[in-house]
């Protein structure tokens, strides 16, 4: 596992624990839809963080980022929060 952050906005990141039933299994993780990059920067950081640590699984922040995230974005947007 690298442990510099990824530049990109969008990520594929292979889970390569054996013991997980996703093993194997390329997870692309998308930022690109944030339009506010002080919001899109703390995303990459806490899903950076808790795949590098092991906080969380791959599946379960690919989850986080696709639903709570996204909408939590739009909501964002609709009332013009940029920070």
């Amino acid at each position: 596992m690298a442990s510099k952050r990824p530049d990109s906005d969008v990520w594929n990141i292979v889970d390569n624990d054996e013991m997980s039933q996703h093993y194997g299994r390329n997870f692309k993780f998308d930022f690109s839809y944030i339009s506010s990059d002080e919001i899109k920067e703390l995303f990459k950081d806490y899903v950076w963080q808790n795949y590098r640590v092991g906080n969380k699984t791959l599946s379960s922040l690919y989850r986080e980022v696709n639903s709570y995230f996204y909408r939590f974005i739009q909501f964002a947007e609709s009332r013009n929060i940029i920070s």
